[in-house]
């Protein structure tokens, strides 16, 4: 690697060949030593994974790079393309009326809420392939994302306003008492602000977009975070904080779903809940890492933003998805 590289900012690398391969085109042993590289320049990490997104997003999104500097990336790409044989987006076309009707069934479900009275529990969930909006007596508003659920006592709410999720949300709070979210993996409590929280499995993550988020993980000291910082957490490692622009964050409420180094299982289980669908892959596949994004507007679009760049084939038989 050259030394130089420490200089780079996110875009330079794009002009980088050995990076394109890497993260384009997903070379194993380049990845590697890229990787290697960053591990021994965390001060360039940031740098580095904002490169990533950008290379995984260029196939499908424009951006505002220096005159010239788009041909460059797309004549690195095309060569390659030529001397590697990339696999090729597989031609498909899906009816304009399915999507009509797509469209129907999924504003028709989102209006769904399934409410449970057991001692005054009330139980709201989003369906797969579903997001939901929920107003709490407080008038705070709730926006779930698929395959998402909040529990909160009816009874007792206006004295606490406590509540627990299982999946991802985001609430924008009216100001008064405290306001509690618990998750198996941490609690947030604020006053009165708007913020996103993510909690499947082993992955707790939580964005402030407005006022204060008090972030508490369990054995851990509580974290505050002001508008346009987060906190990511995995089980078993130190929590990782960030920053983030919330007048600029695009999320999944509209419309596209951001990856930031994560297991393809990982994202693979986010476009089944997106899409109600079943996937299956290898293990070798699921293992493998990927920064980038995907689109809500349809499933074949959101497989290849996701296939494309790590060269991986997709096939769709109904709500069956075969990765390879």
């Amino acid at each position: 690697m050259k030394q130089e590289y420490i200089t780079y900012q996110a875009q330079d690398f794009l002009e980088v060949e050995s990076f394109i391969q890497a993260y384009l085109h997903g070379d194993p042993g380049l990845r590697k030593a890229w990787e290697d590289w960053a591990t021994a320049h965390p001060e360039c990490q940031p740098q580095l994974r904002e490169g990533q997104k950008l290379i995984a997003q260029l196939a499908v999104k424009e951006y505002s790079l220096q005159p010239g500097q788009k041909e460059k990336i797309w004549q690195h790409i095309q060569d390659s393309i030529t001397t590697t044989g990339i696999l090729k987006r597989p031609a498909r076309r899906i009816p304009l009326k399915w999507y009509s009707v797509a469209a129907a069934c999924l504003f028709l479900v989102a209006t769904l809420m399934v409410w449970l009275q057991v001692s005054g529990q009330s139980r709201i969930t989003s369906m797969a392939g579903t997001h939901l909006t929920h107003v709490l007596p407080d008038e705070s508003q709730v926006v779930l994302n698929a395959a998402s659920q909040i529990n909160y006592r009816t009874r007792t709410y206006a004295s606490k306003r406590n509540l627990h999720l299982d999946g991802e949300a985001f609430f924008e709070v009216k100001k008064g008492a405290p306001f509690t979210v618990q998750t198996d993996l941490g609690t947030v409590r604020v006053w009165g602000t708007s913020f996103n929280v993510f909690s499947r499995d082993s992955i707790f993550n939580v964005k402030c977009f407005t006022g204060k988020v008090e972030v508490t993980i369990p054995g851990r000291e509580s974290v505050f975070l002001t508008p346009g910082e987060s906190i990511a957490y995995i089980r078993g490692h130190d929590p990782l904080a960030d920053s983030f622009d919330p007048q600029r964050q695009e999320d999944w409420r509209s419309g596209i779903v951001n990856i930031d180094d994560l297991p393809l299982s990982n994202v693979f289980a986010e476009i089944e809940r997106q899409y109600d669908v079943n996937i299956t892959f290898g293990s070798d596949t699921g293992n493998k890492h990927y920064t980038g994004f995907f689109q809500l507007n349809q499933l074949d679009s959101a497989l290849y933003h996701v296939c494309w760049p790590m060269q991986l084939k997709y096939q769709i038989d109904g709500k069956q998805i075969t990765i390879e």
